[in-house]
């Protein structure tokens, strides 16, 4: 990938992340913040398909751990985290209750949470990890193994059912589920089909990339229309977020041409500084609302958006330190485990 694309892509990565963080705040102007994770969950399937068509990519287990092991550090002291911030919600006056609390963490470090089998974290946003890692091992066999079909046929058809059953042709939005209907448990369903559905982006950018390249004016345009109606559609009518399934491919798209306006936008490297802290961004974040909330709004009653402006300004050196406090530590365990 070339620099400018991958700036431009870390840059959505950025700006995607900072929406999920201001919607998960529960700023009351954004209706359908939660779509960022559309984006991610796309762009996640668009990088599945050019990986799992390489001449020599691995299967499915090795994929799945080299995907995990670029965040899970971080997880394990994301999810620990959550424990500590949000531990008192749990309820532990019997023998029963404390190891039910623990087999919930395990069910947590092992990245099952939210997946239909077991309960959700204390940490709530970390179920997107789970849901990227195991629904990710199913849509990259699916493209390795048995690509002609899955592309040809089953995706399109999985993800036309999936959308019209949250949708109801686009009167209702049901994509933010986190109950199990019947066996099937939406938010895995979500990330599947969602994956599934970047594959076909990736797909089809691969084999027609040239046509868009040579009608760039035309791209920019529609671009500039996406950008306008996916501000109207988040922060204005969240029950027509269904039109974010035709906008975010634009913006992949435009991401990864060579020439168009998104990537002399986002050509500068501070975009790549930022994009790498997206992940950090999402882990902290929920555990930030909570002790900023809880500090700020009810010990000292400060004005709910005045809070949210300090929020929005502490996410990023937060993430920071997050980064450099996992870094250290994991790099002392490190030493301590080959020392001995």
């Amino acid at each position: 990938m070339s620099n400018t694309r991958k700036t431009s892509i870390e840059a959505l990565r950025f700006l995607f992340m900072m929406q999920i963080c201001l919607w998960h705040y529960g700023y009351p102007v954004m209706d359908a913040g939660f779509v960022g994770v559309e984006f991610f969950f796309i762009l996640s399937g668009f990088f599945i398909y050019l990986t799992s068509v390489k001449p020599y990519s691995g299967g499915i287990v090795q994929f799945t751990i080299q995907k995990t092991k670029k965040f899970y550090v971080k997880y394990v002291f994301a999810t620990l985290l959550g424990w500590i911030v949000f531990g008192h919600t749990l309820t532990l006056s019997s023998m029963k209750d404390m190891l039910h609390a623990l087999l919930m963490l395990v069910s947590q470090l092992l990245m099952l949470q939210s997946v239909g089998i077991f309960e959700g974290g204390l940490n709530a946003p970390l179920w997107f990890f789970s849901v990227l890692i195991v629904g990710g091992a199913f849509v990259y066999g699916a493209v390795k193994y048995y690509c002609n079909i899955s592309l040809r046929f089953i995706f399109p058809l999985v993800v036309i059912l999936f959308l019209t059953y949250c949708f109801s042709g686009g009167k209702s939005a049901d994509l933010e589920v986190f109950d199990t209907e019947s066996c099937i448990p939406m938010t895995l369903m979500r990330g599947v089909c969602e994956m599934a559905y970047g594959s076909l982006i990736g797909f089809l950018f691969t084999r027609y990339g040239y046509v868009v390249n040579r009608h760039i004016f035309v791209l920019n345009m529609l671009t500039l229309f996406s950008i306008v109606l996916y501000l109207l559609v988040m922060i204005a009518d969240g029950h027509d977020i269904s039109y974010v399934f035709i906008f975010v491919p634009v913006f992949i798209i435009a991401a990864m041409t060579r020439g168009s306006s998104m990537q002399r936008l986002f050509s500068h490297e501070i975009w790549g500084r930022l994009g790498a802290l997206s992940f950090d961004l999402y882990l902290i974040h929920a555990p930030l609302i909570a002790l900023i909330k809880h500090f700020l709004l009810r010990e000292f009653n400060i004005n709910f958006y005045l809070v949210c402006v300090v929020y929005y300004l502490m996410l990023i050196p937060t993430a920071i330190l997050f980064d450099r406090f996992v870094a250290t530590v994991g790099g002392k365990i490190k030493f301590m485990l080959k020392d001995s």
